[in-house]
């Protein structure tokens, strides 16, 4: 996926002037950066949901989008908010299948009758992960899915959600204030300055799963030292 000169302003207010991206396919890139930089933006701008000049390259127009409040359907159950973005897609015979599949893999098949007022926080982050990832989209967008757990929920979490992506990879971006996150889950990082400028840019060449034994050190400091 790439973003050619892609400009965006919200009156004098420049967000991006002229930015240039390029993201590896089935890799997750993690965006960091300080608030109002423009991460936030950078998603709306590859889903499509603002505009912008210049252009954006996709290897696919599906997308799945994680946002900051997981945006369940309140009237419906955990079953029926995934079967929703699943009706058009798939046959009716199929759709059961999908949804009870990726429910058992983030442990919430006991809970598909709930509706979303009847879940906690993490039950709910995890119904927003099964929900993205039964969507077969090309490109997944995650807006500081992480950011209200306490820390051993987070964990649990971004464990369930480096499980899931281990067996469906798809062309990540991943918004995150959070550098812990962000070296939890990321294949490459980077730090987005407001006007486009990249402050920092880190591959990560040890996987997500055996990141639990790799020295970062040095890689968070230079990181550490441009937010």
């Amino acid at each position: 996926m790439k973003l050619i000169s892609v400009s965006k302003s919200y009156g004098d207010n420049v967000v991006f002037d002229k930015f240039c991206l390029e993201a590896e396919e089935k890799k997750i890139l993690a965006v960091l950066g300080s608030s109002g930089c423009g991460k936030t933006t950078l998603l709306n701008i590859i889903s499509g949901l603002t505009d912008f000049q210049g252009a954006v390259e996709k290897s696919g127009n599906k997308i799945s989008y994680i946002f900051q409040n997981k945006r369940l359907l309140p009237n419906l159950t955990v079953y029926k908010n995934i079967e929703f973005v699943l009706k058009n897609v798939y046959s009716k015979e199929k759709i059961p299948c999908i949804i009870n599949e990726i429910l058992r893999k983030v442990e919430l098949y006991d809970s598909r009758n709930l509706y979303p007022s009847e879940l906690s926080g993490g039950m709910g982050q995890r119904v927003s992960l099964a929900r993205a990832f039964a969507y077969p989209s090309d490109i997944l967008l995650m807006d500081e899915p992480f950011k209200a757990l306490d820390i051993s929920l987070k964990k649990r979490i971004i464990e369930t959600f480096n499980s899931l992506y281990r067996t469906d990879r798809r062309t990540t971006v991943f918004v995150t204030h959070d550098i812990e996150e962000a070296f939890a889950v990321a294949d490459r990082i980077i730090v987005l300055q407001k006007g486009g400028n990249i402050l920092a840019d880190e591959t990560l060449s040890v996987p997500a799963e055996e990141r639990g034994y790799a020295d970062f050190s040095e890689t968070k400091k230079r990181i550490y030292d441009v937010l």
